[in-house]
């Protein structure tokens, strides 16, 4: 294929050490080689890294297998696959002696699941590469079901925040670990205040309790309602797919619209490690506990009791 590649390699200072931080190639791609200004261009992205190899494989994680109808190897679905299947489309066009209709920029990295280290960077630093793009187009989502393609053209977005709660500390003092067998109750702790504030945040129905947020949500019409009614999606095969009973909706309608259009919270836990054993062995109190929440025009919410604390 007549492909012009563009690739990178950028360094990054690593937290605590300080050593440089070789990453993996950013690949910058166009096609045509000199794109058709009559036309538009599509940004095509992706990854070429790949999670862990993780457990219960039936068939090796690092080598692709066929079988039954199915392929198996880590990367098949998340990412390579999509970004191969792309390459093969443009294959079929030029096979076929088919013009592509649009110009299309390939951009895939290698950082992907490590929360696209170094990518900002780059498209920072090469933003002119990106100027005269129409429309993006990523390879990186899922089918509703096993048994037909879905066409995802557009996404809710995500957005992160950091929220530290730690004790507050007397002028002159750092906050030390407690034993909480002889501070448990006296003292107010970082872990129950969170918990607090985190029950503040949805109801029971996943319904996002910060003030004002539906006003940012588009008002559901009846044509929209409309188009969930043909959408070949089960709720047998969501329960068996996730391997629980908790979802939260009964009817596919109701699923599907707070999957794909109203927003969600989610808040993974970072607990704080301690080396030193004396504190392990005693069970002591952390400092501090860290979580991240979706970003946006939150109102920090407080309950009486944590007045001391930040």
């Amino acid at each position: 294929m007549s492909l012009d590649s563009l690739d990178h390699v950028f360094t990054r200072n690593q937290p605590d050490t300080d050593p440089v931080l070789k990453l993996p190639d950013v690949i910058v791609a166009k096609y045509p080689a000199t794109p058709d200004p009559k036309k538009r261009t599509i940004l095509i992205y992706g990854h070429y890294d790949v999670q862990p190899e993780g457990e219960g494989w039936t068939h090796s994680a690092w080598k692709l297998t066929e079988a039954d109808g199915k392929l198996y190897g880590r990367g098949s679905t998340d990412d390579k696959g999509p970004v191969l299947a792309w390459l093969n489309a443009l294959e079929a066009y030029q096979k076929a002696a088919v013009d592509v209709p649009v110009n299309l920029l390939f951009c895939f990295e290698g950082m992907e699941e490590s929360g696209s280290v170094g990518f900002s960077e780059f498209a920072q630093k090469h933003k002119d590469l990106f100027t005269n793009v129409n429309a993006a187009c990523i390879s990186d989502n899922y089918w509703l079901t096993t048994r037909k393609p879905c066409l995802t053209y557009g996404l809710r977005g995500v957005n992160y925040f950091t929220i530290t709660i730690a004790q507050k500390p007397l002028p002159g003092h750092k906050p030390v670990p407690l034993h909480s067998g002889i501070y448990g109750g006296t003292v107010h702790e970082p872990m129950t205040e969170l918990v607090i504030m985190l029950s503040k945040l949805a109801d029971s129905k996943g319904n996002i309790q910060v003030p004002g947020i539906d006003g940012l949500v588009d008002t559901v019409t009846p044509d929209e309602i409309a188009q969930y009614q043909d959408i070949n999606f089960n709720m047998d095969e969501f329960s068996n797919t996730i391997g629980s009973e908790a979802a939260i909706y009964a009817t596919a309608k109701d699923t599907l619209m707070h999957r794909w259009r109203y927003p969600s919270t989610h808040a993974p836990m970072e607990i704080p490690l301690y080396h030193d054993p004396r504190h392990q062995r005693r069970g002591s109190q952390p400092k501090s506990y860290n979580i991240h929440l979706p970003e946006g025009d939150w109102e920090v919410l407080r309950p009486n009791s944590a007045n001391h604390g930040r």
